[in-house]
């Protein structure tokens, strides 16, 4: 790989079935976009079941974690009635953290990935 450039990984999971399906089939145009960009995006590269079962998924962890921060005084709202687009943002701000940025360390997500 040459300097500068991204290489193709996701960082966090080490999931069995990663590459397969849509994404696996990179055009060499979107290879190259990734690699100079360091993203790609890809419109409906996720079938609807799939991003459900992961929103489901990041939504119990935002409430797990904003319960933990809630008993330890950090926040007084969960924001629970809050859209899921906006809630983690609003927690975190008021937590004083700043934005989310990286990935979940959670043992769930793990076990999710290698199921």
């Amino acid at each position: 790989m040459l300097p500068g450039k991204h290489s193709m990984s996701v960082v966090g999971c080490s999931c069995p079935n990663l590459g397969r399906g849509s994404m696996a089939h990179l055009t060499p145009s979107e290879v190259d976009s990734y690699q100079d960009q360091g993203y790609l995006l890809r419109r409906q590269a996720i079938k609807l079941p799939d991003l459900v079962s992961v929103r489901a998924l990041i939504m119990v962890l935002v409430d797990r974690y904003a319960g933990q921060l809630y008993q330890a005084g950090k926040i007084s709202c969960l924001y629970e009635d809050e859209p899921f687009e906006r809630r983690l943002a609003l927690i975190n701000q008021q937590a004083e953290l700043g934005p989310v940025c990286g990935t979940w360390h959670e043992p769930s997500i793990a076990r999710s990935c290698s199921t």
